[in-house]
């Protein structure tokens, strides 16, 4: 085994266009208070372009707007072929968006998984190109817990173009998945992109909710120290920025850079106790300049 988890092939692959296995996919979408763009988004996911089994497990975590009625609405429409969307809501408080996705992984049944932002839209490809890259990674891996993510192109609030690469607008290298301890001081996984199989959900559950860390920067990274994951350089999403994202896309600038370094303590302290968590003991000083390192690099991407 390497640093990043068993070898397989290189982290970012380039595709081309062929038919692909129809197998299930279940698209976990946390919802809360989505009610501007989740139609926009859960009809992008119903019209991907992909023969296989989709189907969308929204769970709302307590809105107070119109999510509920729009995502009953979309239920109670013909939906295409091998379509199907089911709704779980939290009857009372509002929790977290993390939570939230630890409760959908949960439901989950489908040999593989999806995670979906409310106010995102998916490109026709999407599942179709990452299906297509997990079934390669079956056929080198074997049953170990894989994940595909991707670029994704970030849009405004009407999907009018800002930047044709998230990872080029924060300087990201999507090859430090090759590395799971860069990818836990460092995440380039964004949630929205993710496609994993079931056999991940045994390194992914319990999900440590107590620890402050979004569910995607945990996924990707107990991943790829147990098994393998590859980027696409492809985008597969618009990524909506409309001033209320849960985690929004930053340039990445000096100005930027030395607001981080201020968060530097904590985000190291955060790092270990995902190690820990991983069953992996790694010391502050190491993880201090591995987010250094990698950070200076950034300004040269």
């Amino acid at each position: 085994m390497n640093p990043g988890g068993k070898m397989c092939s290189a982290a970012t692959i380039a595709l081309n266009e062929s038919n692909d296995d129809a197998r299930a996919i279940d698209v976990l979408l946390a919802a809360y208070n989505g009610a501007l763009y989740i139609e926009e988004q859960i009809r992008s996911i119903l019209q991907q372009h992909y023969a296989g089994m989709i189907r969308i497990l929204v769970r709302d975590d307590g809105s107070t707007d119109a999510t509920v009625a729009i995502v009953r609405q979309l239920m109670a429409q013909p939906l295409p072929a091998n379509r199907q969307i089911e709704l779980f809501e939290r009857t009372e408080g509002v929790g977290h968006v993390t939570t939230n996705f630890a409760q959908l992984l949960a439901l989950s049944s489908a040999p593989y998984l999806a995670l979906a932002d409310q106010d995102d839209v998916w490109l026709p490809h999407k599942l179709a190109t990452q299906m297509q890259a997990m079934h390669a990674l079956e056929q080198q891996c074997g049953a170990i817990p894989l994940l595909v993510c991707s670029d994704l192109r970030v849009v405004d609030s009407a999907l009018t173009l800002i930047n044709d690469s998230f990872w080029g607008l924060q300087k990201l290298n999507p090859t430090w998945i090759n590395d799971w301890r860069d990818l836990l001081v460092q995440n380039v996984v964004a949630g929205c992109t993710s496609l994993f199989n079931r056999a991940a959900l045994d390194v992914i559950l319990p999900m440590p909710t107590q620890l402050g860390v979004f569910h995607d920067h945990w996924i990707a990274t107990a991943i790829c120290l147990h098994g393998r994951a590859v980027a696409l350089a492809e985008p597969t999403i618009l990524y909506r920025q409309h001033g209320r994202n849960v985690e929004a896309a930053h340039t990445f600038t000096l100005a930027y850079a030395g607001r981080k370094i201020q968060s530097l303590f904590t985000i190291i302290r955060r790092s270990q106790a995902m190690a820990l968590q991983l069953g992996q003991r790694l010391s502050f000083s190491s993880l201090v300049w591995r987010k250094l390192k990698l950070n200076f690099s950034r300004f040269f991407l």
